[in-house]
């Protein structure tokens, strides 16, 4: 009876133990090689110009002259709204999220960036926008001139 005892107590003990240490090994965060977090309003600062729009998967031509410059903080001047006139509205940038307040109201997925090209997708008047901006600078003249 004492070796039934202290057999079933040693078992007890070292399930124990041995659950104990996988759920501290399970618990632990796992180093994977995660790229560091994304600066977007940094990659966002300058102007773009579009290259190519679609509307609802479909190319659109009409927006051609679509353009949006970035501070880098919180202020942006786009034409992208229904007068197409610049407007200078404010807007935060959350995770790959654009969002845009002022006049024109506007919420944008950052789907790529690079240092010289921007893909912005958006809903507007009940349609999905996939606007493809380059990135563009002013030369000593004043001549717009692709980066």
């Amino acid at each position: 009876m004492k070796i039934f005892k202290w057999t079933s107590l040693s078992l007890i003990l070292i399930s124990s133990v041995l659950l104990l240490m996988y759920c501290k090994t399970e618990n632990k965060p796992k180093k994977e090689n995660t790229p560091p977090p994304v600066d977007y309003n940094a990659m966002l600062e300058g102007n773009w110009e579009l290259a190519t729009a679609y509307r609802n998967k479909e190319k659109v031509e009409s927006l051609a002259n679509t353009s949006f410059q970035f501070d880098g903080k919180e202020t942006m001047v786009s034409n992208f709204n229904a007068t197409s006139e610049e407007q200078t509205n404010t807007y935060e940038v959350e995770r790959n999220m654009i969002k845009q307040t002022g006049q024109s109201k506007f919420t944008y997925l950052i789907k790529t960036v690079t240092d010289s090209t921007l893909t912005l997708i958006t809903r507007y008047r009940g349609y999905n926008f996939e606007l493809q901006l380059t990135k563009w600078a002013v030369d000593e003249e004043g001549n717009s001139v692709v980066q």
